[in-house]
């Protein structure tokens, strides 16, 4: 980008747009790339859903009975989970045959089952930027969205970080700027 004369100024909106991919994007798999370097982009990954897409469904969710309590889900809420499912927040890069192994299992019982060891389960929460508390049930995955929301904020405007602002002429920078940028990879380097 600044063999191109621009700076990439990274701006709240341009984190909120990279934050609003959603899966099955051109862009959502390289940005989820670029976003964790232990991804090794030689072998074939997948991007699953933190949360099972599946147990995020509406019809779903209309019929569940939340685990205290025993309310059922308001169709506010139900809209607020279905919107946010499919979003950057939500995903992670797995290996092809890890996504597939594990299907519709839960974050949390996912998690302990994959990675039995505590130093093993807590290095993998921290590569993938998740939280300690992985969410079990539907109720808890507004936390989790937000809390992940903001923890890959901090991780899009670390990476994407260029040279010092006044170093450069800044320009507006574009969607198809940052495919060029993530397809050259000069992005957080």
């Amino acid at each position: 980008m600044a063999l191109r004369g621009k700076s990439l100024e990274v701006t709240a909106a341009l984190v909120e747009d990279v934050l609003d991919l959603g899966y099955g994007g051109t862009r959502t798999w390289a940005v989820l790339a670029t976003l964790f370097d232990h991804v090794d982009t030689k072998m074939q990954y997948h991007v699953d859903h933190v949360f099972p897409q599946a147990a995020l469904d509406a019809k779903l969710l209309k019929k569940a009975k939340a685990a205290n309590g025993g309310r059922t889900f308001s169709d506010a809420e139900i809209g607020e989970i279905t919107a946010r499912r499919d979003l950057l927040p939500n995903l992670e890069l797995l290996p092809g045959p890890v996504n597939i192994g594990k299907s519709d299992t839960a974050p949390d019982t996912w998690v302990a089952k994959e990675h039995s060891d505590g130093d093993e389960r807590r290095s993998f929460l921290r590569l993938n930027a998740l939280p300690a508390d992985l969410p079990h049930s539907a109720e808890d995955f507004l936390a989790f969205f937000e809390a992940r929301r903001a923890t890959l904020a901090e991780r899009i405007k670390d990476k994407l970080k260029t040279q010092a602002p006044d170093a450069l002429p800044v320009s507006a920078v574009t969607a198809e700027d940052i495919d060029e940028s993530l397809a050259e990879g000069d992005v957080g380097n």
